[in-house]
């Protein structure tokens, strides 16, 4: 059975953790993996899409003359929400469930699909999380001209680490 590596382990960790959390705190919040499937979605008033993709990763060598290094991978959570307000209640709201720490999971794949009947669900360790950028996306042109998905930005940048050498 093919097993995730660590960067798609870490993506979709995120994604399985904001997803768990919206559905009990939240309404009309969808979890995605990809700008591509963000543009699918038709959002309504009210209704918001937050995407989550790994971006750069920095490894650092645990010492000199060794081949052994430390992974931090920054996590990019993009948040597209139909107002101004929300868009500043869900950064907040992330950054509160996410600033310490969640789970790590090491998924397993059956015929290119997460094997949830493998033990996906159990946690492996767990995502540190170093810092935070939190950043509001602005195109500088009137919103009214804007699509729809681009009015109301925000992203936050995750610098993370799962705490164990490679």
């Amino acid at each position: 059975m093919p097993v995730y590596r660590a960067s798609r382990n870490i993506e979709a960790s995120f994604i399985d953790f904001l997803t768990t959390n919206f559905a009990l705190d939240w309404t009309d919040v969808t979890v995605e993996k990809s700008f591509a499937r963000v543009y699918k979605i038709e959002m309504a008033k009210g209704e918001a899409v937050v995407c989550v993709r790994l971006g750069t990763t920095e490894h650092e060598f645990i010492e000199v003359g060794s081949d052994s290094t430390w992974r931090f991978p920054n996590v990019l959570v993009d948040i597209f929400a139909t107002s101004d307000g929300q868009r500043l209640d869900l950064k907040d709201y992330i950054v509160s469930k996410i600033k310490g720490g969640l789970p790590y999971y090491e998924y397993v794949t059956t015929n290119g699909a997460v094997d949830w009947s493998s033990g996906a669900t159990e946690q492996s360790g767990r995502i540190r999380v170093l810092s935070i950028d939190d950043t509001p996306i602005n195109f500088d042109n009137d919103k009214n001209i804007l699509n729809k998905y681009d009015r109301y930005r925000h992203l936050l940048t995750v610098q993370t680490n799962i705490g164990q050498v490679e």
